[in-house]
């Protein structure tokens, strides 16, 4: 629930982006250009991470957000 609107309207814009090579691994522009917003998938549920001034800081909540699903999904 929650974030499910933010997360299908984000994913719709993340379809249509064509600067997929140019950005890091979960870092979308935002459509209005001047943001930027990071999601992650675990176990297949969508994330979403929240909306950042710069493309460096929403790649860095997703590396985050990866190191603490990594170490929780590997802990008994």
């Amino acid at each position: 629930m929650g974030n499910s609107g933010i997360t299908s309207e984000v994913t719709q814009h993340a379809a249509s982006d064509v600067e997929t090579e140019s950005r890091p691994k979960g870092v979308y522009k935002t459509c209005w250009g001047n943001t930027w917003w990071s999601m992650i998938q675990h176990n297949k549920q969508r994330i979403y991470l929240g909306t950042f001034a710069s493309p460096e800081a929403a790649a860095d909540a997703y590396r985050l957000a990866k190191e603490r699903l990594t170490h929780s999904s590997a802990s008994p």
